[in-house]
């Protein structure tokens, strides 16, 4: 389908977005490898905050592997309650030390199990709980984990609106500057 667009010739990176029961079809995953396109991958179902499910996991790593995915990356949260998938209703992540070293550790079981980088985004924030706001929470995170971030603009606008306050980047002095490895330019509204 790509391959008669003008644009195809230029590009050169694809972060799939995907869900674990996810079929992709051959054309497509034939495309990739002859295009020589990198890929990562942005599972949209990972419990970092609360537990990772096996089954997702390995679903994850299965698709992983057929795209050949140089790195994942998740937002910290919860996408799924029992079998529910929560989508964009996901619930935010208690933002404490605590919540933190939970992310930490299921990061590096992740990365440990799909045998790449994992990369933490931040999440979208709707209600705020805990005492560190996102760059604490976020750099924390990278460090416990010794991971990278994605930096989702639109998630850090949103998590400031809901908090009250004044829409602004970290401080110059964040711990997680130098862990920024990919940013996401999202689009964001306050109805």
């Amino acid at each position: 389908i790509l391959e008669g667009y003008p644009l195809y010739k230029n590009i050169g990176h694809i972060n799939f977005g995907v869900l674990a029961n996810m079929n992709l079809p051959n054309d497509l995953v034939s495309l990739i490898h002859r295009s020589g396109v990198t890929t990562t991958m942005h599972p949209v179902e990972l419990n970092l905050s609360t537990v990772v499910d096996e089954q997702i996991l390995q679903k994850i790593k299965s698709i992983g592997e057929t795209l050949d995915v140089e790195w994942y990356e998740e937002d910290i949260g919860v996408w799924k309650w029992g079998n529910m998938f929560l989508g964009s209703h996901m619930l935010s992540p208690r933002q404490t030390i605590e919540a933190a070293a939970i992310a930490g550790k299921n990061i590096v079981r992740c990365s440990d199990f799909l045998e790449r980088p994992f990369l933490a985004e931040n999440p979208p924030v709707y209600y705020v709980q805990g005492d560190l706001d996102m760059w604490q929470f976020m750099g924390e995170i990278a460090d416990i984990a010794n991971c990278s971030i994605a930096l989702d603009i639109g998630h850090m606008i949103g998590a400031q609106v809901n908090s009250d306050l004044e829409v602004s980047v970290a401080p110059k002095d964040w711990s997680g500057w130098r862990r920024v490895a990919e940013i996401h330019l999202s689009g964001y509204e306050v109805v």
